[in-house]
């Protein structure tokens, strides 16, 4: 581990981990809640490394641009947000047509 950096993610002092779990009132000012409640293991979820799944499908969402969740939520998100074109493959979509087939 390098010069600086953290072993758990509520070590770092300017993280919003470590506002929520050791700031004061003023600290905790600077926090804007979710749209959800945090799960209680939330500190272990956060410290816990990806899974090679996890981070194939939240590079991929980075590289479209697209919302990362449950395929649910993403679709709604979407929706909702006017993105549903980054959930769609890229390119022309295929012709299934036969070749020659022009009538």
């Amino acid at each position: 581990m390098g010069k600086g950096n953290c072993r758990r993610s509520e070590a770092w002092r300017w993280g919003s981990l470590w506002r929520r779990r050791f700031g004061d009132a003023d600290e905790h000012t600077l926090l804007t809640p979710g749209p959800l409640a945090l799960p209680k293991n939330w500190c272990e979820r956060v410290n816990r490394p990806q899974t090679d799944a996890e981070l194939k499908a939240l590079r991929h969402c980075v590289q479209r641009g697209s919302p990362f969740g449950t395929p649910t939520w993403q679709t709604a998100t979407a929706r909702r947000l006017d993105l549903e074109f980054t959930l769609r493959p890229r390119g022309r979509p295929k012709n299934d047509e036969p070749k020659g087939n022009s009538a």
